[in-house]
């Protein structure tokens, strides 16, 4: 729901700046509606939002949210770990790679160390039987 909530505000409060970038992106209340309550995979539909918070990651408002999911990841996630502080945090993806920028920020903030950042799996892979 907080989610939902975000892409309201997105919706209704930004100005004709991002007001065009919506048209691009092709997004309005209807068509939220439509794909979370009548098409199949509601999932997928609020994980396509991340590409445009990548295309946009420079406005302020967007960042700060990226900035605050990634805080509430490492505390739900990493930091419950005892000796997370001492153990480098990975990350295999495209949300974290995209992201890595903010990703080491918040790590920052947390004093938690960042290890390697991939865009998916088999570089890692690659890099091993490589050795």
């Amino acid at each position: 729901m907080q989610r939902f909530l975000r892409l309201q505000d997105c919706l209704s409060g930004w100005d004709e700046k991002e007001k065009r970038k919506k048209k691009k992106y092709k997004i309005n209340k209807d068509k939220i509606y439509e794909a979370l309550y009548k098409k199949p995979h509601p999932n997928r539909y609020l994980a396509s939002f991340a590409d445009f918070v990548d295309d946009n990651q420079n406005e302020p408002y967007l960042r700060e949210l990226a900035k605050e999911c990634f805080r509430k990841f490492f505390d739900k996630t990493v930091c419950k770990y005892k000796n997370y502080k001492n153990i480098p945090f990975h990350c295999v993806g495209s949300v974290g790679f995209h992201f890595s920028e903010i990703v080491k920020e918040v790590a920052k903030e947390k004093n938690i160390l960042v290890g390697n950042i991939l865009k998916s799996p088999i570089e890692g892979l690659v890099e091993y039987h490589r050795a």
